[in-house]
């Protein structure tokens, strides 16, 4: 089902947000893991396409994925997490990245 096959935060993810000054909202705070959705099949391809695209290290291609899953669904928490950890940790230009982790935080 499509719920299943929505992602995670991880651990990383939540430590790299925390690092940089994003604000974990108060019921999150303790949380290790928040479930993140959309209603938007083709944000969640983008979404998935980008995280296989980073996970092989292509961060330029899945950068664009990640950008495209949020012009489709601008509320689509996990690929703000995502844009923005690719951004900081990976490509590091925290000042790219910082936005959008803030922007997932708050839609968590």
């Amino acid at each position: 089902t499509l719920a299943d096959a929505m992602t995670k935060f991880d651990a990383l993810t939540t430590r790299v947000a925390l690092a940089m000054g994003a604000a974990l909202p108060v019921g999150l705070q303790g949380s290790r893991s928040v479930e993140a959705r959309t209603n938007h099949l083709e944000a969640l391809r983008a979404y998935s396409m980008g995280v296989e695209l980073a996970e092989n290290f292509h961060t330029a291609e899945a950068l664009e994925q990640f950008r495209k899953a949020i012009a489709l669904d601008g509320n689509f928490s996990m690929a703000h997490a995502r844009l923005g950890f690719a951004y900081t940790v990976t490509a590091g230009v925290s000042k790219e990245g910082k936005p959008h982790l803030e922007k997932a935080f708050a839609l968590s």
